[in-house]
């Protein structure tokens, strides 16, 4: 017998157990406390984050250093250490502070490794600063980087004890630099934070007009922000997570969260201006979102885990947990924010600051919109002549390691860096460390190495000879046969060498060695192995994205030709913000506004990063405004009336959606750390580019001049889709 529980009475339809309920809260709690132990784990130190993961797994670089140290107990120094004394370093004592100094070093560093100024007989000029006052002390840590990462605390306070106030240390190489960059990431997420809730609350209660509707999506980022914190904790006690994880995670699940509980909100606030009461303008909010939402969150992890074919643990580990975050901020939506809209729905009249009607569209997208649309061609070759504009730089990128100039200008450990590097210019750039079969090869390498391009610039030691400055010393120093031994040897590049210049030599000296059984280890013999890693890789990583984003934007629309036009102008957009992002941090030019040094090149991590994050956080928008097109045009026929009515519908809640986001990352992008700041800015250009430039102006000026077309092959019916 089948009963129609309409007719049943209230109370029998109360009465019956919700089994849904009891899951989703049992879920919920769930989480909860799963987000509860990652957190006491992350904050108790259980549970630690990686300063690591940028070396494939077993590559050339990472076996040759396992080499050396394994060999000599040696390597590419890791600490630089400049001390300085008032009487002058070839004072008594100056000798006598370098030898405890060496002393106090020598329980955390290979004692083979070390390279000191006064150990050296006669002692090696380059190891001397030009005033006369200082010497320099290089030496390995050995291990990975989070074993590095947890002695440089206990090197830097022996160190500290046993140097008195009569002298002075200067502490650089890549370890310290990396230790700083770490404690730095972790410090600028709390500063961020702290900036985007008020900016975000401001900003929507302009929108809503109401204290209570704006709190819902503030307090929706901030459930997620506390869910994405306890998932990477999870996922450092299982795994090497980076420590930069937690930065662009957290920065991903506050914009997820504050974009799907805007739209929950907008849904609800035209619900109940049509009239319905608080739990039907809920139910209805709900009903035409939860859809959406699930779609934009499935897009958005697909674009993540295209990260995982990358053979870099660093993007691994953002993968793994922003899929996390993207599925745990749907979640909030869908749970946590119809409950906040229960409540907080209900006062909206009483806590009302400003009308507002989000059915009529502002002023800046109604006019451009209209003007794409009343001329398509002068629209589409100004918007295409700025992307161009904007995509040129990109051509002319330059991709090195990141090092001490990664950190703000303003930092401790830039400004001792910085010292050193001035004071020592043959230790201004890291050194290469050659290993060979026998001597032999080691000096038919060095020979084919110092008859090449770059050997003029190059200082070379090995046990049997020394060229310093274009000076050839025929006695063997030595301190320097502990080094070297006589398979192994070092390179000193100048300060001439720029960071893109250095590349060129890595490239260089690996070819040569190679032909005579020699491995070489370095910084950037490290970055050829990362970028081999990420461009290897990355053909498939924009295969996997291009149909991802055609299968989705086909199957909303039925349209192969808009759907392509969806791929090519994302790609677009992302080239503008990638040629932006070259223009800002590798020509310097806003260096002094955003606090950093140029160096000529960036790092190749962040625009793989970016091309993510970018197209995942665009491509809710495009499909929403995509789906409302498609819908007004199977009601109208008429594609240029489809444009104007789904942009002016949209605007209002997209357009404050992508500021919002685009506010997050701005906020990432003031930290300390270049890496972090260029895919908060890269970020925040690619939102602003495509809610701007693609979204109002080319998307509908396209459209226009393709007409029906735009849905070939169904040109005369295209599916009915979701609206907004």
């Amino acid at each position: 017998m089948i009963v129609d529980e309409s007719a049943l009475p209230q109370e029998s339809r109360i009465a019956k157990p919700h089994y849904h309920k009891i899951l989703t809260w049992a879920i919920g709690l769930g989480i909860v406390a799963a987000c509860v132990l990652g957190s006491i784990n992350l904050v108790s130190g259980k549970s630690t984050l990686s300063t690591g993961g940028f070396l494939p797994d077993y590559g050339y670089a990472q076996l040759a250093s396992q080499d050396l140290q394994s060999t000599f107990k040696v390597g590419p120094p890791n600490v630089l250490i400049d001390l300085r004394v008032d009487s002058g370093a070839d004072s008594e004592a100056a000798k006598r502070i370098a030898r405890n100094v060496t002393d106090a070093i020598g329980k955390f560093v290979l004692k083979p490794s070390i390279l000191s100024y006064w150990s050296t007989t006669p002692s090696l000029p380059t190891l001397r600063s030009g005033d006369g006052r200082g010497g320099l002390i290089t030496a390995l840590i050995p291990g990975g980087p989070n074993e590095v990462a947890r002695v440089v605390p206990r090197l830097r306070a022996a160190v500290d004890s046993v140097v008195p106030p009569t002298a002075k240390v200067n502490m650089g190489g890549q370890a310290i630099v990396v230790d700083a960059i770490s404690a730095r990431a972790q410090e600028d997420l709390l500063h961020a934070e702290a900036i985007v809730i008020p900016v975000t609350f401001v900003t929507l209660l302009w929108v809503f007009g109401s204290v209570s509707l704006a709190l819902i999506p503030v307090l929706s980022a901030a459930a997620t922000g506390f869910v994405a914190f306890g998932i990477v904790g999870l996922l450092a006690s299982q795994m090497e997570v980076s420590v930069y994880a937690l930065n662009i995670v957290s920065a991903l699940a506050l914009g997820l969260s504050i974009d799907y509980s805007l739209l929950l909100v907008s849904r609800y606030h035209a619900a109940s201006r049509s009239g319905m009461s608080g739990p039907e303008a809920v139910a209805t909010a709900m009903s035409s979102a939860r859809h959406i939402i699930f779609t934009a969150a499935s897009l958005m992890s697909l674009c993540m885990a295209c990260l995982l074919i990358v053979n870099l643990q660093f993007q691994r580990s953002i993968a793994l947990a922003g899929i996390c975050v993207v599925v745990a901020a749907a979640i909030v939506s869908l749970v946590i924010a119809p409950i906040l809209l229960r409540w907080c729905g209900a006062l909206e009249a009483r806590t009302k600051v400003r009308r507002v009607n989000l059915s009529e569209p502002g002023f800046v997208s109604s006019f451009l919109v209209r003007t794409a649309l009343a001329r398509p061609i002068v629209a589409t070759a100004l918007s295409t002549g700025l992307l161009v504009i904007l995509i040129t730089p990109f051509f002319s990128v330059n991709f090195a390691p990141l090092d001490d100039r990664a950190l703000t200008t303003s930092s401790g450990a830039y400004k001792e860096s910085t010292k050193i590097r001035k004071d020592y210019p043959d230790f201004s750039n890291e050194p290469l460390y050659l290993l060979a079969k026998n001597s032999a090869d080691l000096s038919a390498a060095i020979s084919d190495i110092r008859n090449g391009a770059f050997g003029s610039d190059l200082d070379t030691i090995t046990a049997n000879s020394i060229s310093i400055g274009g000076r050839d010393f025929p006695s063997t120093f030595g301190a320097l046969k502990s080094v070297t031994g006589q398979q192994a040897g070092i390179l000193l590049p100048g300060s001439s060498f720029t960071p893109a210049r250095l590349m060129d030599l890595g490239r260089s000296v690996k070819r040569a060695a190679s032909d005579h059984n020699t491995v070489v280890s370095g910084t950037y013999i490290d970055q050829l192995d990362e970028q081999h890693a990420i461009f290897s890789r990355f053909p498939a990583v924009i295969c996997l994205l291009t149909i991802a984003v055609f299968l989705a934007v086909f199957a909303l629309t039925r349209g192969a030709v808009v759907a392509i036009k969806t791929v090519v102008l994302g790609y677009a957009s992302l080239a503008a913000a990638f040629g932006a992002v070259v223009w800002i941090f590798q020509e310097g030019h806003l260096a002094s506004l955003l606090g950093f040094k140029a160096t000529g090149s960036v790092d190749a991590i962040g625009p793989v990063l970016l091309l993510i994050l970018a197209l995942g956080l665009s491509l809710d928008y495009q499909i929403i405004l995509l789906g409302r097109v498609a819908e007004e045009y199977r009601k109208s026929g008429d594609t240029a009336s489809a444009i104007r009515i789904s942009v002016d519908r949209t605007a209002r809640i997209l357009a404050p959606a992508a500021l919002l986001v685009s506010v997050v990352f701005v906020a990432i992008g003031m930290s300390g750390v270049t890496l972090v700041k260029i895919i908060g800015v890269g970020l925040a250009l690619a939102l602003i580019v495509d809610s701007i430039v693609i979204r109002m102006v080319l998307v509908p000026a396209l459209m226009t001049l393709l007409g029906r077309y735009n849905w070939w092959p169904n040109i005369d019916a295209p599916r009915k889709t979701l609206s907004r």
